[in-house]
């Protein structure tokens, strides 16, 4: 779901379930009506996973002073339930979530160097002529001389040996810059069932707050 141009949420899930059968050959009614009670009703879960990622991309490129960069900051929780075995059901599931937050940048130092006009003339790739020609100055009907508005566009004669120190000064062009925590808990023993976003809403167990990230203490 794109909320906005800047920012923007990508949700998945996946559960997995178990259709279990009676021991031996499916040979009588009440089997059979076992496996089909089993099969309509869903199956038993045996693990439940789901992923969240919100990410925001900061206005920078609308900034003058900042428009050569881009930051995205993104925050994505990980939940996971696992069912336990049957042949002791007092150990209970197991609970893993988890969190990450991320921040990249992009510098282009291109873009930034394209404004100077300086630093456009020495990447420039037009003939530069130290000498050039001088236009034949204009006069009005009273005989006076015309002043012809300077050229903003007009680009600056630069030598071949403060062209080679430019372009050494400016041989940077581009940094990228990544910073990522991973944040995790493993959780054996919870009794309770994942029902709704892994979340048994009778309950209200394990909590909004521990699917979407939260990192408990010890206490």
């Amino acid at each position: 779901w794109d909320f906005t141009r800047s920012l923007s949420l990508d949700f998945s899930a996946v559960n997995n379930a178990r259709v279990d059968e009676p021991d031996g050959r499916i040979d009588t009614k009440e089997k059979k009506d076992s496996v089909k009670k089993n099969f309509w009703s869903g199956g038993r879960n045996t693990h439940y996973h789901q992923e969240a990622t919100l990410s925001y991309n900061l206005p920078t490129s609308k900034l003058p002073l900042l428009d050569w960069t881009n930051i995205r900051a993104s925050y994505t929780a990980k939940y996971d339930w696992v069912a336990g075995s049957l042949l002791d059901h007092d150990l209970g599931n197991t609970l893993l979530n988890g969190q990450t937050r991320n921040l990249t940048g992009d510098l282009d130092f291109d873009r930034l160097y394209q404004k100077w006009k300086f630093i456009r003339s020495v990447y420039s790739d037009q003939p530069q002529d130290k000498k050039q020609p001088r236009q034949k100055p204009q006069r009005d009907s009273t005989g006076k001389k015309i002043k012809l508005p300077k050229n903003p566009n007009q680009l600056y004669y630069v030598g071949t040996i403060p062209k080679a120190f430019a372009k050494l000064a400016t041989s940077l062009k581009r940094i990228g810059i990544q910073y990522t925590e991973d944040l995790g808990t493993l959780l054996p023993g919870y009794l309770d069932s994942t029902r709704v976003l892994g979340m048994n809403l009778r309950s209200m167990n394990p909590g909004w707050k521990y699917i979407f990230g939260y990192q408990p203490d010890t206490s």
